[in-house]
């Protein structure tokens, strides 16, 4: 088998070993509906389910968007990266290797191809940092100088089965033990520098940046380590870490990384998406032994910020699995402090964000411990209120004072706090916003139409900041998406016509020739048989559209090898996702229309085409015959060309159209 061939055949391979439906569903909540699943679409402000994916036929497609494909065109767009990362990737998913044996095992040292120098691919720094998390946790269940961090880990009441279940790790105490660790494996430390796991030392050279502490990765929804988290051990462990200034933190992260972004990340989402689409609810805590305790006591949906605030990036994450989100707080002043922030996330996200505050005193992990999970999950059903609520009580408490003055400033906080929430969906955030006004107006005896006018006071004293993006609802700036574009425009305007015509001037217009291309290639794609018929009559390069005419070179290719011309083998034979998107939009035309005869569709489209091609010539002599200086054998000349061109058109339109043409 030629190498052509065989990567093709590692390409099906590929697909027949991955379920579209579970690789879709990792980032996005799938239901069934009827033989399809269907979930929010990702590229787009989606409110109802566009997102449309097919388990017969192996592709995924938005309606609005426009865009579809099979699992390597998924995963390009959802993750922003190349054909080639995206092979790589899904490969070692299904456990199809791409390489030789010997060189498996160990991080790709390969740069991107094209990409700026020292740049590395996705899949180098993917399998670095499994590298490192690996090396890590073996440290920590091997090592005598990781009795510490054991004995530590224990005293939390972390058992063992949860520390592999998380694969937490320990750094040692030396600084430059990573460094030779990968060394020894031919790593280069300019790939962990690139996964923010070695950082410089002032006075040149590299040093671990974890060093000496317990060390948590943190994984994306395909099960993948894209960045850590460590905490150093307290003094009484008799663990003292090399490090200074602002190393000297509780707790570190990777800093911001190709792979790692802190505001979009929470901590333990690859082991608690399942349990969350079960529970329908997601509960944030702000810790990752609080996380894991959490999963040790049963309550498997849960999950973790990265030491900062839950904000709108991750709201929009959880909002793939579940619009109910429960944010677990300490029973502290911090806590309370936050009621403002809370309240605004709540007035400008579409979700329900409830708080629950543990008793004064308590963390998660220490209210774990005590009392149990099933106590913990008690106290979530029956005391969370959602952050509208929360903010109130809170801000109500605050002024300490009962009559008119405080509830007023009660009131004026609330609203101040609305004015300022970015209202970031045009649908959702205004109905949201009336609701929480009805509640105010009842519970503050005021009318709703005065919290109107003051809430637009606000705002505009606030120069207006709380409305920016409210228009965002729209397609722009989706990467892979062309709403607008002149093609998908034409094909509109095409379908709207209902099919090829005759009639007009306007014969090569876009939306002529957008059609007749997408309609050739139904017919094409409905019956394969019948391109060798087509490619006699029209060639690759009278196609204007670059996507149709790969896929009609991809169609007469194939036909030339005596190959397989289905879907599938059409979808394999190109990397581009414009291209797979196409295909997938030609194969539901072919479904809904379900021709009785193919061939008979041909036979009438090649005349009709053929007509065309004829009237096309009209306009151009008649453009020449008004050209100046032209002498009166030319335009002689030029009329009668016209006239045979009119003659021809006629006999075209007298002739039968049912047989195909030879």
């Amino acid at each position: 088998m030629s190498s052509g061939g065989y990567f093709q055949d590692v390409k099906r391979r590929i697909k027949d070993s991955i379920d579209i439906v579970d690789l879709v569903g990792r980032y996005i909540p799938l239901r069934r509906q009827g033989r399809l699943f269907v979930g929010l679409c990702p590229w787009h402000d989606d409110t109802h389910p566009s997102l449309q994916v097919n388990p017969e036929r192996q592709l995924f497609r938005c309606w609005v968007c426009n865009i579809g494909g099979d699992i390597f065109s998924f995963l390009m767009r959802i993750e922003g990266i190349e054909f080639g990362e995206a092979l790589q990737l899904l490969a070692e998913r299904a456990g199809i290797s791409l390489r030789p044996p010997s060189q498996s095992g160990k991080p790709v040292r390969g740069k991107t191809a094209g990409g700026t120098a020292g740049g590395f691919t996705k899949t180098a720094l993917f399998q670095a940092a499994q590298w490192v998390a690996d090396r890590y946790h073996r440290f920590l269940a091997q090592a005598a100088a990781a009795e510490p961090a054991r004995r530590y880990l224990a005293d939390r009441g972390i058992e063992w089965a949860s520390i592999e279940k998380f694969q937490v790790g320990f750094s040692p105490t030396q600084s430059d033990w990573i460094l030779h660790q990968a060394r020894n494996q031919g790593i280069s430390p300019a790939l962990l520098v690139a996964i923010g796991v070695l950082a410089s030392r002032p006075l040149g050279g590299n040093y671990d940046r974890f060093c000496g502490r317990v060390v948590f990765p943190i994984r994306d929804p395909l099960d993948r380590p894209v960045g850590f988290g460590a905490r150093i051990l307290p003094e009484n462990y008799g663990v003292i870490p090399p490090i200074s200034g602002s190393n000297k933190a509780k707790y570190i992260n990777t800093p911001e990384t190709r792979l790692f972004t802190k505001s979009s990340l929470v901590y333990g989402l690859d082991l608690a998406r399942h349990a969350i689409r079960q529970t329908g609810r997601v509960i944030v805590v702000e810790g990752y032994t609080d996380c894991i305790l959490a999963h040790q006591a049963g309550l498997t949906d849960v999950v973790a910020v990265l030491g900062t605030a839950l904000g709108p990036n991750h709201i929009q994450l959880l909002r793939r699995y579940t619009d109910r989100i429960y944010l677990l707080l300490d029973g502290d002043e911090a806590g309370r402090r936050r009621a403002a922030e809370l309240l605004e996330l709540f007035v400008s996200q579409d979700v329900d964000l409830r708080v629950v505050t543990l008793p004064a005193g308590y963390d998660p992990a220490d209210y774990l411990v005590k009392h149990g999970g099933q106590a913990l999950g008690k106290l979530i059903v029956e005391t969370s209120a959602d952050a509208y609520e929360y903010a109130r009580r809170i801000f109500a408490a605050e002024e300490a004072r009962e009559g008119v003055h405080a509830s007023s400033r009660a009131l004026e906080r609330i609203l101040r706090t609305m004015a300022k929430a970015p209202v970031l969906s045009a649908i959702s955030s205004p109905l949201r916003e009336a609701l929480i006004l009805q509640r105010l107006a009842a519970e503050f005896n005021v009318a709703e139409t005065v919290l109107r006018q003051q809430l637009a006071l606000l705002r505009e004293r606030s120069g207006g900041k709380g409305r920016v993006g409210s228009g965002a609802s729209g397609m722009g700036g989706v990467p892979g998406t062309a709403a607008a574009s002149p093609a998908k425009a034409a094909n509109f305007a095409g379908r709207k016509a209902g099919g090829l015509t005759t009639g007009g001037t306007s014969g090569h217009s876009a939306a002529w020739n957008w059609r007749w291309q997408q309609e050739l290639l139904e017919i094409l794609l409905a019956a394969p048989r019948l391109v060798s018929v087509a490619a006699q009559h029209i060639r690759p390069e009278e196609f204007s559209s670059e996507v149709h005419r790969r896929i009609y070179e991809a169609m007469c290719d194939l036909w030339a090898a005596e190959s397989d011309l289905g879907l599938d083998r059409l979808m394999v034979y190109s990397d581009d996702p414009s291209v797979h998107a196409v295909l997938v939009e030609l194969d539901q035309a072919v479904t809904e229309k379900r021709l009785a005869s193919p061939e008979e569709a041909l036979a009438s489209f090649l005349a009709v085409y053929r007509q065309r091609q004829v009237e096309a010539q009209l306009p151009q002599e008649a453009a020449r015959l008004h050209q100046e200086d032209l002498a009166e054998a030319e335009q002689l000349e030029i009329l009668q060309r016209m006239v045979q061109i009119r003659r021809q058109l006629q006999n075209l339109g007298e002739g039968p159209n049912h047989e195909l043409p030879a």
